[in-house]
């Protein structure tokens, strides 16, 4: 696994323009991912759908995450929806993610607004500035999209729209910065938002830094509990696996070896998905060229397993998120 790693990580930097240049300074390589570069890097960790009103041991897998973080000295630490209700049950579950203060930046999802929940209620609760903002760290600008605004209907029922608004404020916020910058949004703009996603990618991708590069040069998303990635245009468009688990629904409806009765009282839910046996998540890092690197998770399921359950699914439908390295 060290060895591993150490190829990882050089491979990384060979992967650099200004590869001569650069002097990598590590320890801990079968530990520590957080690459201490001599110039400008920005390090954050990354979770997504995490369903901890449905999952059974949700603080427990938030808290392994956050403690990774902090051990990785990450400049923040990000979830991409689908978090929690905002209720006093999970008031434990959402100060271990704040544990990392004003460093622990939210997106709001689908089921976010679950149970007549008011956009407003979720804002506050997870202390988020607003349903779609922005920020600086280390010489990059994040940009937090909204993907639920009112507006075109998805397969599930659920609002799937970006509004004029947005839109606009986005292309503002874009044309104010000189910073690379990354787009964090809970819906993908590759296979979800049919009737935005289009207009959003030509926006991104074409805009430019002052030397002529591309301004966008990623873009995170959740929600569909799978592990991907795609480029289209120059910009990388990153899929982050769920934390838990994926939905099977009623017809796959099980019990889970090991899991005891009255967990299902509590979280009726947890009968409809095939949980992963540990918390999936990413700490990703990007220099200033560009180059970027996801050091992701590797898990297992617990059982049974969809395939036990008669289930066939894509590749990028496991208890899995992958290494990339992207430019």
């Amino acid at each position: 696994m060290k060895n591993n790693f150490r190829i990882l990580i050089l491979l990384f930097v060979i992967f650099q323009n200004d590869v001569f240049s650069q002097i990598l300074r590590t320890s801990n390589l079968n530990e520590k991912t957080n690459m201490n570069l001599e110039y400008p890097v920005v390090t954050f960790g990354i979770c997504t759908d995490v369903h901890q009103d449905i999952i059974y041991n949700g603080e427990e897998r938030m808290q392994i995450f956050v403690n990774d973080m902090t051990s990785k000295k990450s400049d923040f630490i990000i979830q991409l929806g689908d978090f929690c209700y905002p209720k006093k049950e999970n008031d434990m579950f959402i100060s271990i993610f704040q544990e990392f203060g004003k460093n622990a930046y939210s997106v709001i999802g689908n089921h976010d607004r679950d149970n007549g929940v008011s956009k407003e209620e979720v804002i506050k609760y997870y202390k988020m500035p607003a349903a779609y903002y922005s920020f600086d760290k280390n010489g990059f600008h994040f940009i937090v999209m909204d993907g639920n605004e009112e507006g075109a209907f998805a397969d599930d029922g659920y609002f799937q729209a970006i509004s004029t608004k947005q839109i606009d404020w986005l292309k503002k916020d874009l044309s104010l910065t000189n910073k690379k910058t990354v787009i964090f949004i809970h819906q993908s703009l590759v296979y979800n938002l049919e009737n935005y996603r289009e207009k959003v990618r030509k926006i991104l991708s074409s805009q430019r830094l002052k030397d002529g590069s591309k301004k966008v040069i990623i873009c995170f998303n959740g929600h569909r509990h799978s592990d991907k990635a795609d480029k289209i245009d120059g910009i990388w468009y990153i899929t982050i696996n769920s934390m838990s688990d994926i939905w099977v629904g009623k017809k796959y409806e099980h019990k889970i070896k090991g899991i005891p009765e009255h967990i299902y009282k509590k979280n009726p839910d947890l009968k409809y998905v095939c949980p992963y046996v540990d918390p999936l998540y990413a700490f990703v890092t990007i220099n200033k060229s560009g180059s970027i690197l996801i050091k992701g998770k590797i898990s297992s399921w617990m059982l049974p397993s969809p395939m036990d359950l008669g289930m066939d699914l894509p590749e990028e439908k496991s208890p899995n998120i992958t290494d990339k390295i992207l430019k």
